[in-house]
């Protein structure tokens, strides 16, 4: 039933007279021009802003664990943009809190300590997850490590090897038309795999499913399995040179299969082009090799652009706890 002009969500204004309703009753005008109660800090409030607002600018209205209430802006629980999408005058979050996937801010729990698995409250610091423990949850790493390479060659796969015909419904939606054999028996999260099938979002899927398209975390991806992701973006075709490719290099036992991404850009900055590959080994491991990323440089900025690896349902994921940049490799090897 809809609400009586100058009542709690009603119209502000009269239709005849121009007028604010909302003093009359106690009330004040807020968003959508909708009559709505003020509420002072420490009380329950609606976080859609539909039906109350927060008394002072200062305040917003935030998540806690016994609901929402009048807080801070940007502290624990209160609303926020993700940097990479932030606007002049945009909510920030306050020093040592990050904005999470729900765009409310959160506390950074270190490896070992508890954390919240539904990330209401907090959430794991880059590279780690919130898994179940003994007692409750703990953040902790998968079964995979990284480590940084030192003077790592980049591999051409478009100029050494072939360009991969592309399927998808728009340029920024987008995978190989088929997946690519993998010409050795390749081990992943202890199990052989034959396959693997590239996204033009900066990650590929092992096995013979295409993947779903997935822009972003949280992790891990829901739609998603046995994902390997060396820059896991929203990220669009390029200049014409702009693809995926293909290469094999070494003989066995010893042999690689390199798939480059090439000149791609970033949706949310068109004009940052990307080049990266990844290189499945006959011994199991893997590498990310960053050859040219224009992004900020920093981790807040670029959130979303995860380097990671996701095994089958029930398994963790294993993610890099940096930001990735130019002329960086990584190596990914199972956990001892």
């Amino acid at each position: 039933m809809c609400a009586e002009d100058g009542a709690i969500g009603g119209r502000c204004q009269s239709r005849t007279l121009g007028t604010n309703l909302c003093l009359a009753s106690g009330l004040r005008c807020g968003l959508d021009a909708r009559c709505v109660r003020e509420v002072p800090q420490g009380e329950a409030c609606d976080p859609s802003a539909q039906t109350t607002a927060c008394t002072t600018r200062q305040n917003a209205c935030v998540a806690r664990a016994s609901g929402p209430v009048c807080g801070g802006i940007g502290e624990v629980g209160a609303g926020c943009r993700l940097p990479s999408n932030s606007a002049p005058g945009a909510p920030r979050c306050n020093a040592g809190l990050t904005c999470g996937e729900r765009r409310l801010c959160l506390e950074v729990v270190p490896e070992g300590l508890p954390c919240d698995s539904s990330e209401a409250l907090n959430t794991c610091t880059r590279g780690t997850v919130c898994v179940a423990a003994d007692r409750g949850h703990r953040c902790a790493h998968g079964p995979y490590v990284f480590e940084a390479l030192g003077a790592a060659d980049f591999i051409d796969a478009c100029a050494l090897g072939r360009r991969l015909p592309l399927a998808g419904r728009s340029s920024d939606e987008t995978h190989t038309a088929a997946p690519v054999e993998i010409p050795f028996p390749f081990r992943f999260y202890g199990s052989t795999r034959s396959a693997i099938w590239p996204s033009l979002n900066g990650y590929a899927v092992l096995g013979r499913r295409p993947p779903q398209e997935s822009t972003r975390g949280p992790l891990p991806l829901e739609v998603e399995d046995d994902v390997v992701a060396p820059l896991l973006s929203d990220l669009t075709l390029g200049d014409d040179g702009a693809g995926i490719c293909a290469t094999v290099v070494g003989a066995a036992p010893a042999r690689s299969l390199v798939i480059v991404w090439e000149s791609l850009r970033r949706r949310d900055r068109p004009e940052a082009r990307l080049r990266f590959a990844l290189s499945l080994h006959e011994d199991g491991t893997l590498d990310f090799l960053y050859d040219h990323l224009e992004l900020a440089g920093d981790a807040a900025y670029d959130t979303g652009a995860w380097a990671f690896v996701q095994g089958p349902p029930g398994t963790l994921p294993a993610a890099y706890g940096a930001s990735v940049a130019s002329g960086l490799g990584l190596r990914l090897r199972p956990s001892p």
